[in-house]
């Protein structure tokens, strides 16, 4: 559900520039109050769509900024939590690095000390320069103030390298990062005093920093495990989630017949049913997280009859009912952080899949 919260929040910062979410969200199918409510699920295709409109309806040249400096540890989900709890900067480096893929498919990060400075290299791909600047300054700009959050306190120490040349509106990232970062460098990195990195961090928890690893590796496990056929699959009932296709159809879209796609998937070692299964629980598992729909409401979104037969499958596939894993996933808010919405759970970039 960890797009709905970046849709969500780019939807809002176009609302306070007089866009309606419907121009917003104009050809991704999707509709305001169905995402607010996580009935429709934000995909990176629909990620896409939505940021094309954001910058064709609102073309300030800031704007990357301006949304980037939106992001923060509930944004980020599962993965924000996991940052959140971490007991020092050091912590949190590996914890990106580990699992950020979880939320950006596109970015390539790459971590390294050289006299006395941690270097954060960041790789995006992008179609355009236009769009490789925007996705640079959304991340960027994130980041920045996901180390505010996580400080209660902004890192003006730290020195920001961007690999385009300063663009007319530089003044702006002053303004964002506190200084004038290096531009026309040979990479993206963010450099910090390498002591820095053992400033503890006053939302520390270990217990909770264990529980959120440990889900962020199940997710990227389920992210990860299927490949080649199987894989395909997945993505078509992931993009297909309101409505699933039944076999029949997903051979029709894969191009094959049906019984050649149950062969297929048999020589992978899986099935048609257990790829779907797979599908539902990380659905499951995100509509629990993220939203405050009932039991019954998300049996009927994954296509159960009955709300007893999702009680049924869920504990098959999680070893808890849905109520506790509910229950499980929502800890109490660490000290310091009130009036903020905890909830736990390629988003930037406009590259297609």
């Amino acid at each position: 559900m960890t797009g709905n919260r970046y849709a969500t929040e780019l939807i809002k910062l176009l609302q306070s520039k007089q866009v309606s979410p419907g121009q917003a969200l104009l050809g991704t199918g999707l509709t305001w109050e169905r995402v607010q409510s996580g009935e429709q699920i934000v995909r990176k295709p629909h990620m896409q769509t939505l940021v094309r409109n954001a910058r064709q309806l609102c073309p300030e040249p800031d704007l990357g900024l301006q949304y980037g400096s939106r992001l923060n540890t509930n944004t980020h989900g599962i993965l924000g939590f996991a940052l959140l709890s971490c007991s020092n900067l050091r912590e949190v480096v590996g914890v990106w690095l580990k699992y950020h893929s979880i939320i950006h498919s596109d970015l390539r990060l790459d971590h390294w000390e050289e006299d006395g400075t941690s270097v954060l290299a960041a790789t995006l791909s992008a179609e355009s320069r236009s769009e490789q600047v925007f996705a640079k300054e959304v991340l960027f700009a994130s980041v920045y103030t996901t180390v505010s959050f996580l400080l209660n306190e902004p890192p003006d120490w730290a020195e920001l390298w961007f690999d385009y040349p300063a663009p007319d509106y530089a003044q702006r990232y002053a303004e964002v990062f506190h200084k004038l970062p290096r531009f026309a460098q040979a990479q993206c990195q963010l450099r910090a005093p390498l002591a820095l990195l053992d400033k503890s961090l006053p939302s520390a928890n270990p217990a909770a920093a264990r529980m959120y690893q440990q889900q962020c590796e199940e997710m990227l496990r389920t992210m990860t495990q299927r490949h080649g056929l199987s894989r395909q699959v997945q993505k078509l009932l992931l993009e297909h989630s309101g409505e699933f296709p039944r076999i029949a159809d997903v051979a029709r879209m894969l191009h094959m017949s049906e019984r050649t796609l149950r062969r297929k998937l048999t020589s992978e070692g899986t099935s048609f049913q257990e790829v779907f299964n797979d599908v539902r629980f990380k659905l499951a598992a995100e509509y629990l997280d993220a939203t405050s729909l009932s039991v019954a409401d998300i049996a009927d979104l994954l296509g159960f009859a009955d709300p007893s037969n999702f009680r049924r499958a869920f504990i098959q596939w999680a070893d808890v009912s849905p109520a506790q894993y509910r229950k499980n996933n929502r800890v109490p808010k660490p000290s310091g952080l009130e009036g903020e919405v905890y909830i736990p759970g390629s988003i930037y970039s406009t590259t297609s899949s």
